[in-house]
């Protein structure tokens, strides 16, 4: 049976290692190995309000910040619980944007498609949908299922650049 804390660690962990398609450049989808060997400030599970991680700046772009909901017993399978949990997914292109547009749907992708650098926040969050809507029982999920985003995406006025922000929000048996 799977914990709670085994479900936000496998999301964590197949966001920082997930690369994107495209030619020989295949990046990472988001900033790895800041510190110590597979470290990421970009991946965080956050026990707060991630508007506040966002605020703070203690994310690099583009990110994911992974914050727990409510979990509930299934009444139909009691071995069973329901994880409802959101990834907020951020994108600021540096410098380059200063209506918020390429941050939010992206732009010329100077280092080619096999990179982040470009990108706005919503190629990024089909990225963590497709992440998220693949984990298997091998991972202790039952069933992954994508509740949408319930909120717009929106343009936070940070500076030198706009950052854009959408909310995913999943529930999970596990």
């Amino acid at each position: 049976m799977t914990t709670e804390a085994q479900l936000y660690a496998a999301i964590r962990t197949k966001l920082v290692a997930r690369k994107w398609a495209g030619d020989a450049g295949n990046d990472y989808v988001f900033a790895r190995k800041i510190g110590a060997a597979g470290d990421s400030q970009s991946v965080l599970v956050v026990g707060h309000d991630p508007d506040d991680v966002v605020e703070r700046g203690l994310a690099r772009s583009p990110f994911a910040l992974i914050y727990p909901g409510r979990v509930e017993c299934d009444p139909d399978q009691p071995d069973w619980r329901r994880v409802d949990f959101a990834v907020v997914v951020g994108v600021s292109a540096m410098g380059v944007d200063p209506t918020g547009e390429v941050s939010m749907v992206g732009g010329h992708q100077t280092e080619g498609v096999g990179s982040s650098v470009g990108r706005g926040v919503v190629e990024v969050a089909e990225e963590v949908v497709s992440v998220v809507g693949h984990l298997v029982r091998a991972d202790g999920i039952v069933a992954v299922a994508y509740l949408g985003s319930f909120d717009e995406p929106e343009i936070l006025d940070a500076m030198p650049s706009p950052l854009a922000t959408r909310a995913l929000h999943f529930s999970a048996h596990i």
